[in-house]
């Protein structure tokens, strides 16, 4: 649900550089089909996953979304040090978890 504000202003984005409306409409069910084929193929194909890998893939998949945030909510970071500052921040709290081990 927190994705439906960002959905809709890519949608804008979109439309302000001409993009017809049938092929918004068809680029968003696209993601639709694809992400919902990607939730089946994990829910029957990783299933069975050792926790171990289980818990790589939460890792990995947690700092790509810290990454994300990072670059979108802090915007003079971002407009200052440019992409970089999402793998910093994401290397500042791999660095923090470790050591808390």
């Amino acid at each position: 649900m927190s994705n439906i504000p960002e959905g809709l202003s890519s949608t804008v984005g979109l439309q302000r550089n001409k993009y017809s409306r049938s092929k918004i409409i068809l680029l968003w069910l696209g993601v639709l089909i694809i992400s919902a084929l990607a939730a089946l193929g994990g829910y029957l194909f990783l299933e069975q996953l050792p926790d171990e890998m289980a818990a790589a893939i939460g890792a990995f998949a947690g700092g790509g979304i810290i990454a994300m945030i990072c670059s979108t909510m802090m915007p003079e970071a971002f407009e200052e040090g440019g992409p970089v500052v999402g793998f910093i921040a994401s290397m500042g709290l791999l660095v923090s978890l470790l050591l808390d081990l």
